[in-house]
């Protein structure tokens, strides 16, 4: 594998937080803006709020009313739920509220538990995210825009305000086709996994995706996006993982999965179990793990989550660093207060000072 990190001298890395525990899966808003607040406090570098339940765009407006310095947006917002001009003049308009401080993070959106729940068709979901992604940059430099694809077509469109050209793009990508749209288009790109072999095969696409858009591969940015738990109890933690870990295999090409031995027909297996909502229900999510551990195993799980004792979470986030990632997002991994506050502070007190 390429060791991009050693080549473009990547010492200090940025650090984000988000997920359905921050945004999502909380009692009232008052708990998402606590949060951000928390997070700037301890020294993370952006915030992303999820695109599920609560408008991600009025929770991200609500957090850089009470910010200075982090960086916010949505992680992540999607091609299907509003249109690229919508997108686009939302994030401008954060952009502009939080005083240069937007992100816009993108991808094909929840396909098994929200997007097809809402009736549209998620076939080539890269295929939007790259349509919508392309009018939204131009958009945003101030062009106005004609545009005729698959999914979009826009003739005289304007954003009809000030341009924000220099927003980054984060792109989530989990598959060949939009790691390619990523290497296309992203700023930086958000990955999923932590296997080297699976890994290689991600930064190959990436790469093909750079140099069909006259890119050099180095000037895309990686970011590890993953639940990170800091416990002494590793396989406890791993047993109430297992329903996130099967959801993230059936986001993957099973062909990427054959390195952690995930075969066709094991495939089926896990989309035949999988309890739809299981990774975000507590219940739900219990009893899945109960029934899922014969085909779902500890490497399985390791390949999407990152826990252990500190130092093996330092170690670990060492090797990625040696790989070329630049950036780490925390998958925040509990809804609970007390207990977001308490993870939150072990990880910015024990990690970040590591890497900074």
């Amino acid at each position: 594998m390429c060791p991009r990190g050693k080549a473009r001298g990547i010492s200090k890395l940025k650090f984000a937080f988000g997920g359905v525990h921050v945004s999502t899966n909380v009692p009232h808003i008052t708990d998402v803006i606590t949060a951000m607040k928390l997070g700037e406090e301890l020294g993370f570098d952006i915030a992303f709020l999820s695109d599920r339940t609560r408008d991600t765009y009025v929770n991200c407006a609500a957090g850089a009313m009470i910010t200075r310095k982090i960086q916010i947006g949505p992680g992540v917002t999607n091609p299907y739920t509003r249109h690229p001009a919508v997108t686009a003049r939302a994030i401008a308009t954060l952009d502009e509220l939080s005083g240069g401080r937007a992100v816009l993070g993108f991808g094909a959106g929840n396909m098994v538990e929200m997007t097809r729940d809402l009736g549209y068709e998620t076939k080539k979901g890269y295929g939007r995210v790259r349509e919508a992604l392309m009018i939204i940059k131009r958009l945003l430099k101030g062009e106005t825009v004609d545009f005729e694809g698959e999914f979009f077509k826009v003739k005289g469109l304007k954003m009809g305000m000030s341009p924000h050209p220099n927003i980054p793009f984060y792109i989530s990508a989990q598959g060949p086709k939009i790691m390619e749209v990523a290497g296309e288009l992203a700023d930086v790109v958000m990955i999923p996994y932590t296997h080297p072999e699976i890994l290689k095969m991600v930064m190959e696409k990436i790469k093909k995706g750079a140099e069909k858009a006259g890119r050099n591969f180095s000037d895309v940015k990686l970011q590890s996006w993953l639940p990170v738990y800091m416990t002494e109890q590793r396989s406890d933690i791993y047993e109430t993982l297992r329903a996130y870990a099967a959801l993230m295999v059936l986001l993957s090409p099973v062909d990427w999965l054959s390195p952690i031995g995930i075969t066709p027909e094991k495939y089926d297996a896990i989309k035949k179990g999988y309890q739809k909502g299981a990774h975000v229900d507590a219940k739900l999510e219990a009893e899945y793990a109960k029934m899922a551990k014969e085909y779902i195993n500890d490497t399985i799980v390791d390949t999407f989550v990152m826990a252990g004792k500190a130092q093996e979470l330092v170690n670990r986030v060492e090797d990625l660093r040696k790989i070329g990632f630049s950036e780490l997002g925390f998958w925040v991994p509990t809804p609970i207060a007390a207990e977001k506050r308490r993870v939150m502070q072990d990880f910015a007190e024990k990690i970040i000072p590591r890497f900074k």
